[in-house]
């Protein structure tokens, strides 16, 4: 593999790191509004009953109180386990460093006249960069990484065949 073809399989793994902590963000953003939604509603609908049944005082909706109550607890409890706002934050994070990565690859990409004593000591120190990113990058679900590379894979596959109409 030459200089060249290096470069450009970095420039696709950043690219694809980069799209696969935003996913990933993105979702545990979207399951902590979800889930803190779902506390607030069930314990709003458990005090709400609890006050509307403080007259009368049926099974029902004792068993009723019990459910939302417990539901809502539950909830709140995983909230607090999956730590999904944590989560969301350390992938917006790996993201930002994999974004940069591939920004700074990219620049390097385009200038053709780069000397070759700056291009090594380039390699060098993007190498390390990205083996730091890797290290303090939170573990990335599959499902992320999967989706990532194939809209890579599709987009540079997209710009492959304009090159060739042209």
């Amino acid at each position: 593999m030459d200089t060249k073809e290096l470069l450009d399989y970095w420039q696709v793994g950043t690219r694809i790191f980069h799209m696969a902590h935003h996913r990933a963000s993105a979702f545990y953003a979207r399951m902590q509004k979800a889930v803190g939604m779902s506390v607030v509603i069930l314990t709003t609908a458990a005090g709400t009953t609890i006050i509307s049944q403080l007259e009368a005082t049926s099974m029902t909706g004792q068993v009723i109180v019990g459910l939302l109550s417990m539901a809502a607890t539950v909830l709140a409890a995983l909230q607090t386990f999956l730590n999904l706002e944590g989560r969301a934050e350390q992938h917006r994070a790996a993201a930002l460093k994999y974004g940069m990565l591939r920004r700074r690859i990219e620049l390097v990409l385009v200038d053709a006249g780069i000397e070759e004593a700056k291009l090594a000591a380039f390699m060098e120190s993007f190498r390390t960069d990205w083996d730091l990113a890797d290290k303090e990058a939170p573990i990335l679900p599959q499902r992320f990484y999967d989706k990532a590379k194939l809209i890579v894979t599709q987009s540079i596959e997209a710009a492959r065949k304009r090159r060739e109409k042209h």
